[in-house]
């Protein structure tokens, strides 16, 4: 078997479905039998970073915008995948966007339908685009892979896909996690980022749909009672107005403390040093820094909605995202009970046990071959 994989969100600086894309590759190519080969295709301004990647792969890139290719892809129907990499018995497309083919199998990756089901929340650059297209594909695709029982619901009721080829296969954490020493954490977070003392974590691109108004708001109100600081690590998104509003209007301003993005090794201290990883966000098609706090046995307290119950489990203490009353008095509770704490960070190691790359890359592989 012949397998065209979409690379492009291979950038160097990833975020979730580069983090996806990268998890997926690393474990899939080692399951791969004598007779099977992965080629790679990306477009885009700059070829994907494969730096860490640790194995070699064919591919092609075409310098071409990705919107613009796109839009080439949808009107004219052309250049084929076939066509650009030659013969491919299917196609996995890793980014929502289904490609033209002449005789390849196509299997689609839609993570969420988060601008569908919560479109006021999304980037208007994308809710046009997307909801005029993805529908389709997820109907035209031979099978679509999302990342939640969550997810699957919201495809096959927002798009009306076939619910027998929307396939479930449960993403990874995306860092090393486990292997992380608290004190040591705490020793090199110091030195870089000049942390003193005890600090409340969130973990994301900043945008609407991530509730971070609501998150420093109930914050402000913690910092009146325990001495924690809020650290906010992940780049900025869309309409970042609010959230810039939130920060400077918060009375206790001064302990509020951007990261913007940071890398991997950077984001495995955060973990392991923070007293609570709290992540009230309105939608989520899975919640991957949920798994990672866990698994670096950080308790969590995150929202009751969309897929935020089915990847913490038991593990997680839950707040209605509408509601900041809930979250500081759960803030607080969390916080002012180390023995709580610890019982949550052992729930959540269990937890985030039961999600691998490995068991990901089998189960789309298994997908590929059927």
């Amino acid at each position: 078997m012949r397998i065209g994989f979409d690379t492009s969100p291979l950038t160097a600086r990833r975020s979730g479905i580069g983090n996806y894309a990268v998890n997926l590759l690393r474990e899939i190519v080692p399951l791969l039998g004598d007779d099977d080969r992965i080629s790679g295709l990306s477009v885009g301004r700059t070829a994907p970073d494969y730096d860490g990647l640790a194995l070699t792969l064919e591919s092609r890139h075409i310098p071409i915008p990705a919107r613009v290719m796109y839009r080439i892809w949808g009107t004219l129907k052309w250049p084929t995948v076939d066509g650009l990499i030659g013969d491919v018995d299917v196609y996995h497309a890793t980014n929502f966007f289904l490609p033209p083919v002449r005789n390849a199998r196509r299997v689609v990756s839609i993570p969420d339908a988060s601008f569908a089901v919560v479109p006021e929340l999304c980037s208007p650059k994308i809710v046009g685009p997307f909801s005029a297209s993805v529908g389709r594909f997820a109907r035209e695709a031979d099978v679509v892979l999302t990342i939640s029982e969550a997810s699957k619901r919201d495809i096959v009721e927002q798009f009306g896909a076939d619910e027998e080829k929307v396939r479930v296969t449960y993403p990874g954490p995306g860092v090393i996690l486990n292997q992380v020493q608290r004190e040591d954490a705490q020793e090199s977070l110091a030195a870089k980022f000049g942390f003193d003392g005890p600090y409340v974590l969130f973990v994301s691109t900043l945008e609407p749909r991530k509730n971070i108004p609501g998150l420093v708001n109930a914050f402000d109100r913690v910092a009146k009672k325990l001495p924690h600081s809020l650290v906010l690590a992940g780049q900025l998104g869309w309409n970042t107005g609010p959230i810039k509003d939130a920060i400077n209007s918060a009375k206790h301003s001064d302990r509020i403390q951007q990261l913007g993005f940071v890398c991997d090794h950077d984001l495995a201290l955060l973990y392991g040093a923070a007293d609570v990883f709290v992540f009230p966000s309105f939608y989520e098609g899975f919640g991957l820094p949920v798994l990672e706090a866990m698994r670096a046995g950080c308790p969590v307290i995150t929202s009751n909605n969309s897929a935020l119950p089915e990847v913490a489990g038991d593990a997680a203490a839950y707040v209605d995202a509408h509601d900041v009353e809930a979250l500081v008095e759960t803030m607080v509770r969390v916080l002012s009970d180390e023995t709580e704490r610890a019982a949550m960070a052992d729930r959540g190691r269990v937890q985030a046990a039961q999600f691998t790359w490995r068991d990901c890359a089998e189960a789309t592989l298994a997908a590929y071959r059927s």
